[in-house]
């Protein structure tokens, strides 16, 4: 029975030493956790950091730091094209007033209430006037001379 006896106990002692690793195993996960946590806010903290300096600085930011404004201001103006884009994509507008995305055919911004420009007069340019001939040259070349009239008796009445 000796025998028994020492296999027994070494599986017993086996068994202690399991949940022993175990327990270290799921305190190790847990320290590891925290520590992740703290990073994160951490992490969160630093980027409010560089926000604050960013929104105060960004014009003369110091020396060290002007590489880093200037690629910012860079990211931030490829962000704004790219969200133009989207919006014609989607047949939305962004109001220029609160940035929020209003639709295509609504003239006022549900967000706070400002007049969207019309979507015609934003996407035309000089360019695109002199090559949108439809082939009634008559008409439209009619119209662009009123229109230039138009706003050239505006132009006077505010002056006078």
């Amino acid at each position: 029975m000796g025998l028994f006896d020492g296999i027994g106990k070494k599986i017993m002692q086996s068994g202690q030493d399991t949940v022993k690793k175990a327990k270290t195993l799921a305190e190790i996960t847990k320290i590891n956790s925290r520590i992740s946590e703290e990073q994160r806010t951490l992490t969160a903290f630093y980027a409010q950091i560089g926000e604050k300096y960013y929104s105060i600085y960004k014009d003369a930011p110091a020396e060290e730091f002007a590489q880093i404004c200037d690629r910012i201001t860079a990211g931030l103006s490829r962000i704004a094209e790219l969200r133009i884009e989207l919006e014609k994509q989607k047949s939305e507008r962004l109001c220029p007033k609160c940035g929020a995305a209003c639709p295509a055919n609504v003239q006022y911004c549900a967000a706070c209430g400002a007049l969207l420009p019309h979507p015609d007069q934003a996407d035309v340019t000089p360019s695109d006037e002199d090559n949108g001939d439809s082939g009634d040259s008559g008409d439209s070349g009619q119209t662009a001379a009123n229109q230039s009239d138009n706003t050239d008796n505006t132009d006077n009445a505010d002056n006078a």
